[in-house]
């Protein structure tokens, strides 16, 4: 019993003194220096949604569009079904569009 108790604090005290070493030292060697795919992917993805959102902002075009999605994250966070009425609506194209300028709306 007193052996198990020796060699677990020796054990203990050998890890402790290795982490000490590792956290104050900047001379190891480094030892896992790649970053995740799935951090690449999050990153390219928030890249192009920014540049995307600065276009969208930027355009003359889709003003329209822009009252009902101002935000493309916004947007990209939805699940939305768009079907033919949703797309005419929302770009104002088809036969919406025949129908406010008859109106002159």
């Amino acid at each position: 019993m007193i052996d198990y108790l020796t060699s677990t604090n020796y054990g203990n005290e050998l890890a402790d003194q290795l982490a000490k070493e590792a956290a104050s030292g900047s001379e190891a060697d480094i030892a896992y220096n790649k970053i995740p795919k799935s951090a690449v992917i999050r990153e390219l993805k928030e890249e192009c949604e920014q540049e995307w959102q600065s276009e969208w902002d930027a355009s003359t075009k889709g003003s329209i569009a822009k009252t009902f999605l101002p935000i493309i994250r916004d947007r990209l966070s939805k699940r939305l079904q768009m079907g033919i009425k949703q797309s005419t609506t929302v770009t104002g194209h088809g036969a919406l569009r025949c129908i406010t300028i008859d109106l002159k709306l």
